[in-house]
């Protein structure tokens, strides 16, 4: 069964994840008898834990143990019934103490993910619109998706766009009752603020607007009493919901909804969901809870939170005077040192280990995978000399893990955008000189025709003539779309002989290519007023005109990996040079592991592509044998589906096409391509078959009904596809049907006959039959093969407004 391309994401994730874990980097455990919130002993080595949320360190507080240890006692281990029904009197001591800590009412929940779950579906009605901060945590996302299938109205916003936040707000204020903005206090990935006050005045100028915001970090660092960063900064209006977490710096465990609006409140606590059916929150922890909101409400918090505020200011002033690449100044204890590539992150994760640090490596999906970083936090159990010999350890090693990779500190700088320059002490030496030569061409006649024929035998449509006419066909044209940038590549050893040739094609394209057919129906809608929503200039390896393996990769010819790697540099050059959003590799095996983990620790997702049907082996020697070597079930099938049709035909092959002919075709192009979501491109322009008259390869086959079967006035053909031959294949990249015989005379799967037909009579090899419709072109003898792409995008924002979309359907 094919996997819809939620599971393809799914597994790119567990691919990643997979890597990581094999490196002992993720998924470990503690072997600690004991813990003390400071040291934690992995693979029998002590590390001073610089991973851990607890930032003012009251997990190993006694007053906190006390309290669990008395609570256990008295009501032992949990108290199992529903809190609609009766719950422990401990709960209601908790909320009052909560709340007299956040000046409002509080509900307690059993997480702050189930507290998001309890309350998103209930304070959102079916009228309102949802608008989500890029980067607002996942326990958000995923609970503002119960209320999908309602009809709600929901959408992503890049990260802390104030701009854009009221351009939205303004857009959907005709339509919807409120919209709620959701956001974070703190950012979870690199500790930095949600713009408070700009979204408080934006409250304020438009009435519409509501906020839900995620404090989780921010809690018991900031505030009053430990209230948070939100309401440190703002006083809380009956249009905002703050909710936060025992889970992080207060030192237990549980999710807080703070509410100024009591009706809001007495709702989410009688209709929420996971406050009806979830367990509770169990007596021990309870205890401990109520413990800590005694040390919020006294003089404690405050000498704690000076404490924390001292070590994030020196970890500040320690990663300045290194130079290095601190992605957010905000003074959080979450750090994020930016490293570029997955492999350096890889690699330095490991150095930092083995002089004594635990640290999380930050990468994809949290980040854009090219943005990959050392994310690491400060806690009131760090000495400072912790954090110097953390700092220090991580200015070290850096050059020396970028060096190994064979990249530079200005790699970092450019992939995060960041304008100051690095610290002396991080420059690296040089990149590695490599042992091998690149030529870089931008026309198909500047490579060598015999050369380049011998290289892609047998590839479809992007043999050197074939690329001529592609280079012609998309230049010179109207809209942007249509043009596109060729950029080619040959890579030689020492000796001269060629390890690596392929070319790319700058392009634009559409974001949801390889989306799931609603979503791009829902995207096309929005491109009925702008055209060009969702779309990004892409690098890609191909073009949107070919199909086939587009990299010679010749691995006997010394070290592959260093010529791959030379291409990819060089790629990256013209990346930035171009303004590409993104850079795919197209059409790989999906069985080449050794090259998949290359290329993620080259900072590359990989992702399903559509399935592709080729026809090999092309020697029967007449129609009867043709059969025979397909299966019972598939003979049956175009014998009656096909061939019984096939007499009331007339199959035309023209080298040229009038013009009047050329209109019909390209109508009945469109007929196909307006109708077909499952690869989602632009339409090719109607000048492409102007040119296609002046190539020798490409042929245009007609299909039409034979007089006696014809009762229209003007006969006219009802299906053609446009075929494209060389020495070894036939390819039929491009087919038009008209949909009133489809059902009637089974026009579509006779088209594709007829070019499985087309294909043998000119003695081919192969006939490619492109993507999508794989029952029909199995039955024909097609083989299916299943390719991988392999994607480096620069920003994650076009996914996750995809990913929410896609999500709906799930």
């Amino acid at each position: 069964m094919k996997k819809s391309r939620h599971h393809n994401f799914i597994d790119t994730i567990d691919e990643i994840a997979s890597i990581a874990t094999e490196r002992k980097i993720a998924h470990l455990h503690t072997e600690d008898a004991v813990l003390n919130g400071r040291i934690i002993t992995v693979n029998n080595q002590e590390l001073v834990h610089f991973g851990s949320c607890s930032y003012l360190g009251l997990e190993v507080n006694d007053e906190l143990k006390e309290g669990a240890i008395e609570a256990v006692l008295k009501y032992g281990t949990q108290f199992s019934s529903s809190r609609s029904y009766i719950g422990i009197g401990l709960y209601n001591e908790l909320e009052t103490l909560v709340s007299q800590m956040f000046g409002n009412e509080v509900v307690i929940a059993p997480s702050t993910t189930l507290a998001h779950i309890a309350a998103i579906p209930v304070l959102v009605s079916d009228e309102d619109a949802i608008i989500l901060d890029q980067q607002v945590h996942m326990s958000v996302q995923s609970a503002v998706q119960l209320t999908r299938h309602r009809g709600v109205h929901i959408e992503v916003i890049r990260h802390n766009r104030m701009d854009k936040l009221e351009e939205r707000v303004i857009a959907l204020s005709q339509k919807h009752a409120k919209i709620w903005y959701m956001a974070d206090g703190v950012y979870s990935m690199y500790g930095d603020f949600a713009p408070i006050y700009e979204i408080a005045a934006l409250m304020d100028k438009y009435e519409q607007l509501n906020l839900y915001v995620d404090d989780a970090h921010g809690m018991s660092c900031f505030g009053k009493n430990g209230r948070g960063y939100i309401l440190n900064e703002v006083e809380q209006t009956e249009k905002m919901v703050v909710t936060s977490s025992m889970a992080k710096a207060f030192g237990t465990g549980g999710g807080i909804m703070c509410f100024k609006n009591k009706a809001w409140k007495d709702k989410v606590k009688k209709c929420g969901a996971t406050l009806i059916y979830s367990g509770p929150i169990q007596p021990p922890m309870l205890g401990a809870s109520i413990a800590s909101a005694r040390i919020h409400l006294s003089d404690e918090i405050y000498r704690l939170q000076d404490n924390l505020q001292e070590r994030i200011h020196y970890c500040h002033s320690l990663l300045e005077g290194y130079g290095l690449p601190v992605i957010s100044n905000s003074k959080t204890p979450v750090f994020f040192v930016g490293v570029g590539l997955p492999k350096v992150g890889y690699n330095l994760v490991k150095r930092l280990m083995e002089e004594g640090h635990y640290t999380n490596l930050g990468i994809f999906p949290a980040v854009a995978i090219k943005n990959t970083g050392i994310r690491f936090t400060i806690t009131n159990h760090h000495t400072f000399q912790d954090i110097e010999r953390l700092v220090s350890s991580i200015a070290a090693n850096l050059p020396r893990a970028l060096e190994e990779e064979n990249r530079n500190i200005f790699d970092v700088y450019q992939a995060f955008g960041l304008k100051s320059q690095p610290g002396e002490q991080l420059l690296p030496a040089p990149v590695k000189n490599s042992s091998y030569s690149i030529q870089h061409e931008q026309s198909i006649e500047n490579i060598d025709r015999k050369l380049w024929n011998t290289l892609f035998a047998g590839q479809g449509t992007f043999d050197w003539d074939g690329m001529k006419f592609i280079e012609m066909a998309s230049s010179g044209n109207e809209l942007p779309e249509h043009n596109w940038e060729f950029h080619y590549f040959i890579i030689r050893n020492m000796e001269g002989k060629v390890v690596l040739a392929t070319f790319f094609s700058l392009a634009l394209w559409k974001d949801d290519m390889l989306s799931p057919a609603a979503i791009s129906r829902q995207v096309e809608e929005a491109r009925q007023t702008d055209p060009y929503y969702l779309t990004s200039k892409v690098l890609s390896m191909g073009s949107m005109a070919s199909e086939g393996n587009h990299l010679y990769l010749n691995k006997q010819q010394g070290d592959w990996k260093e010529a791959m790697a030379l291409l990819l540099d060089t790629v990256s050059e013209l990346q930035e040079k171009t303004g590409a959003t993104s850079v795919t590799l197209r059409d790989f095996s999906g069985e080449d592991e050794e090259l998949t983990i290359f290329l993620q620790d080259e900072g590359f997702v990989k992702i399903t592509m559509p399935e592709t049907h080729v026809v090999k082996e092309m020697t029967w020697s007449d129609t009867e044998e043709y059969l025979n070597s397909l299966s019972k079930r598939s003979k049956r099938h175009i014998k009656y589906d096909v061939l019984r049709h096939e007499h009331m035909f007339d199959i035309e092959v023209k080298q040229q096409l009038s013009e009047a002919e050329r209109e019909k075709f390209y109508e009945l192009y469109r007929n196909v391509k307006d109708k077909s979501y499952d690869v989602n491109v632009f339409a090719y322009p109607e000048r492409l078959l102007e040119i296609m008259n002046e190539y020798d390869n490409w042929e245009f086959v007609c299909i039409k009904l034979k007089p006696e079967f014809d009762d229209r006035a003007e006969r006219q053909p009802i299906a053609m596809f446009f075929g494209y031959h060389n020495d070894d294949s036939y390819s039929a990249p491009v087919v038009g049907i008209d949909y009133d015989y489809l059902h009637s005379h089974k026009i579509y799967k006779q088209a594709l006959y007829q070019m499985v037909k087309r294909a043998w009579q000119l003695k081919k090899q192969k006939c490619y039959l492109g993507f999508t419709a794989t029952m029909e072109k199995q039955k024909l003898g097609a083989i299916v093969e299943n390719r991988v792409a392999y994607v480096q995008a620069k920003d994650n924002y076009n996914m996750a407004v995809l990913g929410m979309m896609s999500a709906a359907g799930n």
